[in-house]
């Protein structure tokens, strides 16, 4: 382990959902987007964590419908 001050990052929920909020339509052609938007996003915050000194450690409990997208967002 490494002196950096630790994080661990824990995403949650419903990935792979189109729709409005509360919506459980999943895994149709139209997630696309929105759902790459999002795992972009929690990259940068990511990457700006570990820009300012964190070791940051990502657990990501969801299903998986495109597990190519997930490697390509977080690794």
């Amino acid at each position: 382990m490494s002196g950096k001050p630790s994080v661990l990052l824990v995403l949650t929920g419903e990935s792979y959902r189109s729709g409005p909020q509360c919506s459980r339509r999943r895994g149709k052609h139209d997630y696309m987007k929105g759902q790459m938007l999002a795992s972009l996003s929690h990259a940068r915050f990511i990457d700006e964590l570990e820009k300012r000194g964190f070791h940051v450690d990502v657990v990501i409990n969801s299903y998986v419908l495109n597990e190519r997208m997930i490697q390509v967002c977080y690794n």
